[in-house]
């Protein structure tokens, strides 16, 4: 298990200076801070709890299995291999819904390939918390029994049509087969009984794959699969620099170093970018719930995949107020490498606004690290709220 981290007791320059009344606008308003106490949270909207780092798949940009993935370090992979008893895991959602949390999401690695998934989420229906679940689709077909008596969103994660599949997702033969076949059928059940789990397609837009976008939307229409919503992601990616000023501000304020952060290095490169943004203009018209991750222009778009990050969204990031991790080994985390506390070790309450929480806060409503603008948390705790300000439901 990791150390958590101590509080922070000296500064570095590193980073950028925080929208300190931007932040603290929105902990107030959505009232996940008390504006007498804004180090502490009051507030938890989504838990995710990655049972296992496990998966079929080996997706070119995964943090986990990618080119630069985690697990490829051994000892990296054997720290994240222990597996969370589901009698802790239930008293975790026991201890969090004094917080009003308003969302589980069941994630990895692939959560279908574990054994405990569907009783977690049986277990958090029962208390009124709404469950989703992020899925790489091979399994859907296996467990759909499940999925449709117990979540109320199904996340497919999925980067390009067949065209270009094993080069952007490789995984086991017939694998994209699957998971088409198992959309198919969740339609179908969805149409037989009225309703069901809201189905949502997760997609990254890489150098590899930006081209086939609406070429994916329109090959899932004539596939007769019905999607509720997509999500695009605009690659999340650091720089190298990033990463050796990142380890230092570890090292030096938290006395750890960085892990999952340096294995977000694949780097976008040959991007045509104005077919990147007829891309992302035809994908907009496609569908009337298509949403991205950052409320970018054709001019910030090409800032963004040169790594002209900074400033495109508010400088700040509420999510060390608002969501937690549980990782397989029982660590929690609101920021990538920084673990506040580990449930095998401490009750939520303890971990929550404990020291180490509340000096990382404190950290944050300072100074951003720097590499924020390569975690996903950053641009997804205000990109698609933004991005519906501007455009609408349709993203």
């Amino acid at each position: 298990m990791n150390n958590p981290l101590p509080s922070p007791t000296q500064k570095s320059s590193f980073g950028v200076a925080t929208d300190y009344e931007g932040l603290r606008q929105r902990l107030v308003s959505r009232g996940d801070a008390d504006p007498e106490d804004l180090l502490g949270s009051k507030h938890v909207f989504d838990l995710y709890v990655m049972h296992s780092f496990a998966c079929q798949l080996r997706c070119d940009y995964c943090w986990l299995w990618g080119e630069t993935g985690l697990v490829w370090d051994k000892a990296l992979k054997k720290e994240y291999s222990d597996r969370i008893p589901l009698a802790t895991m239930r008293k975790l959602i026991d201890d969090l819904i004094p917080y009003g949390v308003s969302n589980l999401n069941l994630s990895g690695g692939e959560p279908l390939m574990t054994r405990t998934w569907y009783d977690l989420a049986t277990y958090a229906r029962e208390q009124g918390l709404p469950v989703q679940l992020t899925t790489g689709g091979v399994l859907i077909l296996q467990e759909l029994d499940r999925m449709m008596e117990v979540l109320e969103q199904i996340n497919v994660s999925v980067n390009g049509p067949p065209s270009i599949a094993d080069k952007v997702r490789p995984g086991p033969e017939g694998h994209y087969d699957l998971m088409v076949r198992g959309m198919r059928e969740l339609t179908a059940r969805k149409k037989a009984q009225g309703g069901g789990p809201l189905l949502r397609i997760l997609s990254t837009i890489t150098h590899t794959n930006y081209e086939h976008v609406v070429e994916m939307m329109d090959y899932f229409v004539a596939q007769g699969i019905e999607v509720d919503e997509y999500y695009f992601q605009f690659l999340i990616y650091n720089s190298a620099e990033d990463v050796a000023q990142q380890a230092d501000v570890n090292e030096l304020e938290f006395g750890c170093g960085v892990k999952s952060l340096s294995t977000f290095m694949v780097r976008p490169e040959g991007i045509d970018f104005d077919r990147m943004w007829a891309e992302v203009q035809a994908a907009r018209r496609a569908h009337p719930r298509v949403m991205f991750s950052a409320p970018l222009t054709r001019e910030t778009l090409e800032l963004y995949y040169t790594d002209r990050k900074w400033g495109l969204v508010p400088n700040y990031c509420a999510t060390p107020w608002s969501e937690c991790a549980l990782l397989p080994n029982g660590d929690i985390y609101t920021c990538p490498d920084l673990p506040i506390g580990n449930i095998l070790e401490q009750p939520f309450d303890e971990i929550w606004n404990g020291p180490k929480a509340r000096g990382l806060r404190e950290r944050v409503s300072e100074r951003l690290f720097p590499a924020c603008t390569g975690c996903f948390h950053y641009w997804g705790d205000r990109g698609v709220e933004i991005d519906r300000d501007r455009h609408g439901d349709a993203g």
